[in-house]
C-alpha cells in the first residue's frame, strides 16, 4: 500500500510542478537562465514538501504547502478569471489548494 501513496505524491508533485514553473517563469527578471531557475525553484518547494514530512516536521511541511496554495491561487486566478472569463473565483481557491494537500497528505502516508 505504501507504492500507492508514493505515487499519488509523485503525481501531484509532477502536476504542481506545471504550475509553479509557470508563475516563476512569469516573475523572473533573468534572460539567460530563467528556465533553470524555474525548473529548480519548481524542485525545491515540492520536494521541500514531501522531505519535511517524511522528517516529521509537519509544521515546516504546512509552510511549503502554503508557498504552493499563493502560486497555484496566482496561476488558477489568472487562468480561470483572465483566460476564460469566469466570474467566479471559488473555482480557482479549491484547486490552488488540491494540489498542494494532495502532495502533503499523500506524503504522511508513506511512512
Amino acid at each position: 500500500m505504501n507504492y500507492f501513496w508514493i505515487s499519488i505524491a509523485i503525481l501531484s508533485t509532477l502536476s504542481q510542478v506545471f504550475h509553479t514553473y509557470w508563475a516563476i517563469d512569469k516573475f523572473s527578471t533573468l534572460k539567460r537562465f530563467k528556465n533553470t531557475q524555474s525548473v529548480m525553484f519548481c524542485m525545491i518547494v515540492e520536494l521541500m514538501i514531501i522531505g519535511f514530512v517524511l522528517d516529521g516536521k509537519h509544521l515546516f511541511a504546512l509552510g511549503g504547502a502554503f508557498v504552493a496554495i499563493l502560486i497555484n491561487l496566482y496561476y488558477y486566478t489568472h487562468n480561470l478569471t483572465k483566460n476564460h472569463k469566469l466570474k467566479t473565483t471559488w473555482i480557482a481557491y479549491v484547486f490552488a489548494v488540491l494540489i498542494p494537500m494532495c502532495i502533503y497528505l499523500s506524503s504522511s502516508q508513506i511512512k
